[in-house]
């Protein structure tokens, strides 16, 4: 059975193998999934570029950045203030914060406004309730320690989202921001007033163009979604999980993310041109510091730091002969098959 699956597997994959190089910007363009500077010779996966993105030129190197931004969705204003904090602590250090008690932890959390903006505690979760306005807004509460280095994994639940107007000019969100900075740098996750959506993006330094993916995962304004922003070494993932049992869902992995030191914010932000009022539900915060240890980090087989068709490649020796080895069984069950594939191409793909 495993022979007969391999051939069928192996004819639609080797046809993938063709010359597929889409120019776009310069000598930037498509080789499958990746945004690379284009040769002559180069042999492609053919298959479609990442919806939504493109590939283009800045400087010398060859970036991809969402093409689109939805509506309900704008782009985050690329200066805005973040309040000088002194530092509390050198490195990381773990906390949650259910938010049970009556008052915000002021042990754990600071706050900030534009908008005269409120961080109350209403049934054992925390709200950020914020007024309408005629600019754009923020309002957040965010890490007493701003010199959150290292790795890292921050945990929220995103519970709800919704507007004084029912438009949709507003996104709640979780975010890890160096501070002090003239421009943003760092990566998050949010979600939109009246959006299906879930959204992960990371802001490239220096003010260059900020890199989000859009995902439709049939959100509701009142349906919670977990969210998991993860740091190990020079790699950042970003994930959700819909609270339905399958678990966390990756949807972005990037090495190109800040990486220095910062804090950690959960905000709501306002935009144009209605500049509503906004209400963000947060519930069940975990900051989890030091080395992170994930069965996904395996999908790298030899550990140089890239998921790439190398790993593919000793992945499908293995398969091929028929064993089972702790490097190709990416989900932990003990056996090398297809299933391990699957996981592969998930991470390949969206890499």
């Amino acid at each position: 059975m495993r022979k007969i699956s391999l051939i069928i597997f192996g004819v639609v994959f080797a046809s993938l193998f063709k010359s597929n190089v889409l120019a776009v910007s310069g000598d930037c363009g498509w080789c499958g999934r990746q945004c690379v500077h284009l040769k002559s010779d180069m042999r492609c996966i053919m298959i479609s570029a990442p919806s939504g993105m493109e590939c283009v030129a800045v400087g010398e190197k060859c970036v991809m950045r969402s093409n689109r931004v939805l509506p309900s969705l704008r782009p985050t204003p690329t200066v805005r203030e973040i309040p000088t904090v002194a530092p509390e602590n050198a490195k990381c250090a773990s906390f949650s914060d259910d938010f049970s008690d009556k008052k915000l932890d002021k042990g754990k959390w600071l706050t900030s406004s534009s908008r005269a903006g409120k961080a109350e505690i209403v049934n054992n979760e925390l709200n950020l309730v914020m007024g309408a306005g005629s600019s754009v807004a923020w309002n957040n509460v965010y890490t007493k320690n701003s010199q959150i280095s290292g790795d890292f994994v921050a945990e929220v639940t995103l519970k709800s989202i919704k507007t004084t107007d029912n438009k949709s000019q507003s996104v709640s969100d979780i975010r890890f921001v160096g501070v002090n900075m003239p421009t943003y740098r760092g990566f998050r996750i949010f979600r939109g007033n009246n959006e299906p959506n879930i959204v992960s993006s990371y802001f490239f330094n220096d003010g260059e163009p900020e890199v989000s993916v859009h995902k439709e995962i049939g959100l509701t304004n009142d349906r919670p979604v977990r969210v998991k922003m993860e740091r190990v070494g020079n790699t950042v993932n970003l994930y959700y999980d819909l609270m339905d049992g399958n678990g966390y869902i990756l949807l972005m992995t990037t090495d190109k993310a800040y990486m220095g030191s910062g804090h950690i914010e959960l905000l709501n932000d306002s935009y144009g041109p209605d500049f509503p009022g906004v209400t963000g539900v947060f519930d069940d915060f975990i900051l989890t510091c030091g080395k992170v240890l994930r069965k996904v980090n395996k999908v790298d087989v030899n550990n140089d730091g890239k998921i790439d068709l190398v790993d593919f490649d000793m992945w499908k020796r293995v398969y091929i002969e028929n064993r089972n080895t702790p490097e190709t069984d990416f989900d932990g069950n003990g056996k090398t098959n297809l299933a391990d594939f699957k996981i592969w191409k998930q991470f390949y793909l969206s890499n």
